[in-house]
């Protein structure tokens, strides 16, 4: 399990983390008002929800404020809204822009 301080970069912290890339790309779609549960997240990213649950990263999203934690559902798991602010997401939304840019003569 990695902890957000053994990454060194953001780079890092996305290809350590398995899953993180696909979570964070699922998230790049999202209105910042969207509530998602972790199944949600989970089934968005094609990741285990099992993955998620082991090693917190959704936790370490909300800590990294890429995620806000939205409460519990009814049955109590638990939700999250992307971050309407968050620099992290911005630059994943820049970077998917400037792929479909490159790519789109291909």
């Amino acid at each position: 399990m990695h902890s957000m301080e053994e990454s060194d970069s953001g780079w890092n912290f996305v290809s350590d983390r398995e899953g993180a890339a696909a979570i964070l790309g699922a998230l790049v779609g999202l209105d910042a008002d969207a509530e998602c549960t972790q199944t949600d997240l989970a089934e968005m990213a094609d990741v285990p929800l099992k993955t998620l649950y082991v090693h917190d990263w959704l936790d370490e999203m909300v800590e990294l404020g890429v995620l806000v934690d939205a409460g519990e559902t009814e049955d109590g798991e638990s939700c999250y809204s992307p971050a309407a602010d968050s620099e992290v997401l911005d630059a994943a939304r820049a970077f998917e822009d400037a792929f479909a840019t490159a790519t789109q003569d291909e």
